[in-house]
């Protein structure tokens, strides 16, 4: 099979449903805050405070980055194996793009300022600029 560039946008774009959807487990609830205080105020009704909430008041920060690093490794999967890239630029590919998609997760889960469709338009415009980053600079094998 021959790759082409739009190949690797269709394979990046299957990547990020599995990855935000299909495969995302237990991270979905982990990245949210209001879930460690929801889980923390049913453990402590049941074992009578037991655990302060402040003990685990920043795991959800955590859980966000694990995602965000997460889907950007499944999502520019196509990218490590498809392109020509240096291993410093697929670090800060891989890197940076956890980091902005945390930041928009955060957006949506956390500080509830954007839904679910701008999260997602913002998921396809993050995929699109660097997939064009990539084409313009690495070569595909």
């Amino acid at each position: 099979m021959q790759i082409t560039f739009i190949k690797i946008i269709l394979f990046c774009v299957l990547g990020h449903f599995l990855a935000d959807f299909t495969l995302q487990g237990c991270l979905a609830q982990m990245k949210q805050k209001q879930w460690w205080i929801d889980t923390i105020n049913h453990y402590n009704a049941e074992h009578i405070n037991e655990l302060p909430y402040g003990k685990f008041r920043r795991d959800w920060r955590a859980a966000l980055c694990a995602h965000g690093l997460y889907w950007s490794l499944v999502t520019f999967l196509p990218v490590i194996l498809f392109t020509k890239t240096t291993d410093a630029a697929l670090i800060g590919i891989i890197f940076v793009n956890a980091v902005v998609h945390s930041l928009i997760d955060d957006l949506k889960a956390n500080l509830h300022f954007i839904n679910l469709r701008q999260d997602q338009t913002a998921h396809f415009i993050q995929i699109a600029l660097t997939l064009l980053i990539v084409y313009k600079f690495f070569p595909l094998t």
